[in-house]
């Protein structure tokens, strides 16, 4: 046992390292185009551009089907024949969803948007279809623990996008614009691919439902928890507009959520890099393995987590107007209440793991759905008190929602030192209250 253990965190030291790099470059990527397209498409284009990139978001997302928690439960635990034989057929049928998907979106795309031209609609639809089809590969990536290969799908696409509409922009206006986003999606694609080849096996790349099926529903909580949170957290600004009709308001809650996810999903991708171990751990019956590493895991991302609300807290105030201007000072309290959401997503993440290898989507289906119902009484209640910061709060009580009723379903599994997280909780908390009475 003890050479599991020191062989799990080995690995959970060099996964994070690997996880960490990657996510590096990506907010890197995300502060040079923030800086860089807008200017570059000017006013207009840049509004086109961003519904383009919203559809097509919406697009993909319907063709998720949970292939991620599929691929990195399953791949670990299969001989290599089994594997391929999962791969292939796993892409079959995402090339079948993908056609689909790719169809409602050409459709959506001309009828919701008066300027759309035929010819970009189709590149959209087969940036979509493209996209699809290659998350089977880099998902599959990870399920045979290539955790650097598989963020590479994740962290590189804003270079290469940056890339690619310097290139082509400049000389085919809008045209360049979708060229270079389809052609983005094709490079990673096609990359995915040839990473894979070695599992590519032409005789097993057929459709059968029978063999599919309890992959799709195992999937398929999963998928529709996705689409849960993808509303959770899309719908605050959304919300804030209708409620307070104050445009600036949704803009400081859009702003704080932006900050907010990019810890919450270093965490996701640090959680899902230790799926195909666990899984490993959960198929051989090593509870006592897979409850330390989680265990480390929420420790150490807690502790973080309330180092990062504190200092939060200490630069909010003037780090928002030195960043963004003097007429983002409001933006100031709703980040300050929704990092503390922070170290709340270590608890989460570590519960989503855990339902992930114990094979539990319906369960996270339901809490998604939980947090979700959570958000809006909280924010119908709070939002016209508060405005941004009222829906700031909602989402942080979403998060311990979420939490809870995960942790109520996997309790028997999951076991947070909780001795450890509310004694630091509480000094955290006054730590908070210390500083909101000297201003901060």
């Amino acid at each position: 046992m003890s050479i599991s253990i020191k062989k799990i965190q080995s690995g959970a030291l060099r996964n994070v390292s690997v996880v960490s790099l990657h996510k590096a470059a990506q907010i890197v990527g995300q502060i040079v185009a923030v800086a860089t397209i807008p200017r570059l498409l000017g006013a207009e284009d840049h509004g086109r551009f961003a519904f383009i990139i919203s559809l097509a978001y919406l697009g993909q997302i319907l063709g998720d089907f949970g292939t991620l928690e599929v691929m990195s439960r399953f791949v670990p635990t299969l001989s290599p024949p089994d594997a391929k034989q999962l791969y292939m057929r796993t892409l079959i049928f995402k090339t079948i969803v993908g056609l689909v998907c790719a169809m409602l979106t050409v459709v959506a795309a001309l009828w919701l948007a008066p300027w759309m031209t035929l010819g970009w609609a189709l590149l959209i639809g087969i940036g979509v279809v493209t996209h699809i089809v290659s998350w089977v590969p880099f998902q599959f990536l990870l399920g045979v623990k290539h955790v650097g290969q598989w963020m590479v799908e994740q962290s590189w696409r804003q270079w290469v996008l940056l890339i690619l509409l310097v290139m082509l922009y400049p000389f085919l206006g809008m045209t360049g614009t979708v060229l270079a986003w389809t052609g983005m999606e094709i490079a990673f694609c096609a990359l995915g691919l040839w990473w894979v080849r070695g599992y590519w096996q032409g005789s097993e790349l057929r459709l059968e439902w029978a063999y599919l099926w309890p992959y799709i529903t195992f999937g398929f909580g999963f998928f529709v928890a996705n689409l849960v949170s993808a509303v959770l957290y899309r719908s605050g600004p959304v919300l804030v507009e209708i409620i307070t009709r104050e445009t600036a308001q949704a803009g400081f809650l859009n702003l704080a959520i932006g900050l907010f996810l990019m810890p919450y999903l270093l965490l996701t991708q640090i959680a899902f890099s230790f799926v195909p171990t666990l899984s490993d751990f959960y198929a051989n019956g090593q509870l006592d393995q897979l409850q330390a590493w989680v265990s480390n895991f929420v420790r150490y991302s807690w502790f973080v987590g309330w180092l990062g609300v504190i200092a939060v807290w200490l630069t909010a105030d003037w780090g928002v107007q030195f960043v963004f201007g003097p007429e983002y000072q409001e933006a100031a309290e709703p980040l300050k209440w929704i990092s503390i959401g922070i170290p709340l997503a270590a608890l989460l993440w570590g519960a989503n793991v855990v339902s992930t290898v114990a094979g539990q989507g319906k369960m996270r289906f339901w809490s998604s759905l939980g947090a979700l119902l959570v958000f809006l009484i909280a924010s119908f209640w709070l939002v016209p008190r508060y405005s941004a910061t009222g829906a700031a709060m909602g989402l942080t009580l979403s998060v311990i929602a979420n939490f809870t009723i995960l942790f109520y379903f996997l309790r028997s599994i999951y076991k947070p030192e909780w001795l450890l997280m509310l004694s630091s909780g509480v000094v955290g908390g006054g730590v908070l209250w210390l500083l909101a009475g000297f201003g901060f």
